[in-house]
């Protein structure tokens, strides 16, 4: 990678690509944190795509200067490693997620990471993407999404969901997306006491 990029709004979701052209989310970033990073002290190959998930804009650094920060900043290296650790920590809470939570609970969780990290209720996705991140059949989303909808708990019409019982779609996610905003959230507000 030769540059890291910073997202202030959007969304970036990072996809791992099976052999056959599938593929399937197992993190998202968005402007809590930075593209590239969980790689900084690595090879600079990426085992994982990153795709632009929701448009936005965001920072970049190059790559060297990157480390060269890190190398010069003791705070700067603590931000990145609690950044890192929040990154491993929804990968692991993806995968476990993904082979253990039917995909309704799985759709809601998901919705609820994406309006974490970007601005507004309405988000521009179809059914085959969705179908993509979730690793599931596009026909089982559009099932899924029509159920959170006869809920009201979403509004869903050709590739816009809009969310409009935030509180009901967390009833509605598996434990997944609780633990794991208690985590995130915990390992982020070390960021001000350290």
């Amino acid at each position: 990678m030769a540059h890291f990029y910073f997202p202030t709004d959007g969304m970036v979701s990072l996809v791992a690509v099976l052999e056959d052209g599938g593929s399937i989310e197992v993190a998202a970033i968005g402007r809590e944190g930075v593209v590239g990073a969980a790689l900084a002290n690595g090879t600079g190959n990426a085992p994982m795509t990153a795709i632009v998930q929701v448009a936005g804009n965001a920072s970049r650094i190059e790559a060297g200067k990157f480390h060269d920060a890190a190398r010069e900043s003791a705070t700067f290296r603590k931000i990145v490693a609690h950044h890192n650790e929040a990154l491993i920590a929804q990968i692991i809470r993806t995968v476990a997620c993904n082979g253990k939570h039917v995909l309704e609970a799985r759709l809601c969780r998901w919705l609820l990471m994406v309006h974490d990290r970007v601005n507004g209720e309405t988000l521009n996705l179809t059914q085959e993407f969705l179908g993509q991140m979730l690793g599931a059949q596009r026909t089982s989303v559009n099932l899924a999404a029509r159920k959170l909808q006869d809920a009201r708990l979403v509004t869903y019409n050709r590739g816009r969901i809009t969310i409009v019982d935030r509180a009901g779609l967390e009833e509605a996610a598996c434990e997944c997306y609780a633990i794991g905003r208690k985590h995130f959230d915990r390992l982020m507000s070390l960021r001000n006491t350290e």
